[in-house]
């Protein structure tokens, strides 16, 4: 190991220079990024690759003393053999250019030369092209979508300052809006579920694998009873940003759900730690028994969770 980090070492030649540009966000791609990943995922740490967390995985191989007893989580037994050289190249790397946080690139140097033969603007978005292929494929009814995502987009805004939300949280709330109708392709009782392993399944280019799966999450719970474990368990975001998120996205979803825009009223959303305070329009409840009735529901839902809901 000692001998590849010195070899890594001597291949950075430009390191001074790499440092001087410096960069905003670094990414790797494939092989031995990809590997530690998994990794990370498996042992329920998020997806952001640190020194601090090579230095641990270096002392563990070390440990090990033999690569065939090399056994960590998440470490296929393929990847095993090889793992430790590339390992140390990664260190070698991480402390040459500084480097504080990698994250995984969706694909390797092949699927980039492909994109760039392509031609496709820069203006392109990976993510929004790979949901709208998605809505596609399934027959979503992207209007809805959309209209569920504005109402959503419009309750973050009201309620970041106040739980500190990152643009990042944004971006996936509103990709969880766009394919949150997907299970209905399959069944219409269980579409929640179908939605979820849909989305843990299929191919989304733009997304990191932690991210399908807190995709998948809030799918999961986009209505009915909080499965709170399931927010838990993945790796995206802190916990209790994901259960925030799965707050916003089942209120957008209930008041768009008559599928019009003109009946999506005006709201205002408070929130005060995690208390959440909806303002209706005055006399709105008393007009929509129905509505009330879903909204009655919902803050039971809530409650049984610890998710304080006031609709007024």
């Amino acid at each position: 190991m000692l001998q590849k980090k010195r070899h890594a070492k001597c291949y950075v030649r430009f390191a001074d220079e790499l440092r001087y540009h410096g960069w905003k966000v670094c990414v790797g791609a494939s092989g031995t990024v990809q590997a530690l990943q998994e990794i990370m995922m498996a042992q329920g740490m998020d997806e952001r690759i640190t020194l601090e967390k090579l230095q641990q995985l270096k002392q563990r191989a070390i440990h090990c003393g033999r690569l065939e007893e090399l056994e960590i989580d998440g470490l296929t037994l393929e990847r095993a053999l090889v793992f430790p050289s590339g390992l140390a190249i990664l260190i070698a790397i991480f402390t040459e250019l500084n480097i504080q946080c990698m994250t995984l690139a969706g694909g390797a140097l092949r699927e980039g030369l492909v994109y760039g033969m392509l031609h496709l603007t820069v203006e392109q978005d990976i993510r929004s092209r790979t949901l709208r292929n998605i809505q596609r494929r399934f027959m979503i009814d992207i209007d809805q979508a959309q209209r569920v995502a504005k109402v959503a987009a419009n309750f973050f805004d009201q309620v970041e300052n106040e739980w500190h939300l990152e643009a990042i949280s944004r971006d996936l709330l509103i990709s969880a809006c766009q394919l949150h109708e997907i299970g209905l392709s399959v069944d219409f009782k269980q579409a929640p579920q179908h939605a979820a392993y849909l989305v843990r399944n299929l191919d989304l280019p733009g997304f990191t694998p932690a991210q399908k799966k807190l995709l998948a999450t809030l799918l999961l719970n986009q209505t009915n009873p909080v499965d709170l474990s399931s927010l838990h368990q993945q790796n995206a975001v802190p916990p209790r940003v994901a259960e925030q998120l799965c707050r916003l996205l089942r209120l957008a979803i209930i008041f768009a759900s008559r599928r019009r825009d003109d009946l999506v009223p005006e709201m205002t959303l408070q929130a005060n730690h995690e208390l959440l305070t909806l303002t209706l329009p005055q006399g709105w409840l008393t007009q929509h028994p129905l509505g009330k009735e879903i909204i009655d529901q919902e803050s039971q839902w809530q409650s049984y969770v610890h998710w304080p809901l006031e609709v007024h």
